[in-house]
């Protein structure tokens, strides 16, 4: 599997994990289940988003073993496919010096 597929799975794996989180409290193990994936995966990949991305997962007060993202938190996804990722890509590297 190419390098750039794996990232482009792992971001649409943090996208499910962070809009499950929000709906209700989740074990590794659970989470790991939901999302095809091994529990040691879904534990990566949520410190990289309590770490590295800022997102506030949390463990849940009552629930142990489980995880949550509080629902004060508000997210706004804007869903693309990857014609319209690809289209606002270009859009955005493309050179706009003007000639002089």
């Amino acid at each position: 599997m190419s390098q750039r597929n794996e990232e482009y799975q792992r971001y649409e794996c943090i996208y499910e994990m962070e809009r499950l989180y929000l709906q209700e409290p989740f074990s590794d193990e659970a989470m790991g289940e939901r999302l095809g994936t091994d529990r040691s995966n879904i534990w990566r990949i949520r410190k990289i988003m309590i770490e590295k991305m800022g997102i506030p997962i949390d463990p849940h007060p009552t629930e142990r073993g489980k995880w949550y993202i509080h629902p004060d938190y508000s997210i706004t996804h804007i869903p693309f496919n990857r014609e319209q990722m690809a289209a606002l890509y270009l859009a955005a590297n493309t050179d706009r010096t003007t000639p002089t």
